[in-house]
């Protein structure tokens, strides 16, 4: 089993079946996924194993442009500096 196929299962066992993961490093994981019909997106800390320590965007009082490009901005200032 690789190292994605790790996290991906880490990742649905957390967030559901639906839940993808956008784009990863080592060490943090950008996700979309789905909760109670809502699309929300987190970028998390990850060991391949679990993931946490997120930071949560969500759909709900914003669009989902705005949204996803938050979570973008987030996981890439995290990519910057690892």
């Amino acid at each position: 089993m690789t190292n994605y196929d790790k996290l991906l299962d880490a990742v649905t066992t957390a967030y559901g079946k639906q839940a993808s993961i956008l784009d990863s490093t080592d060490s943090k994981v950008i996700i979309r996924f789905e909760k109670n019909e809502i699309i929300e997106y987190a970028v998390l800390s990850h060991n391949f194993k679990t993931v946490f320590n997120g930071k949560y965007y969500s759909t709900q009082g914003q669009s989902q442009d705005k949204a996803r490009n938050a979570a973008w901005k987030t996981y890439e200032s995290y990519a910057k500096t690892n």
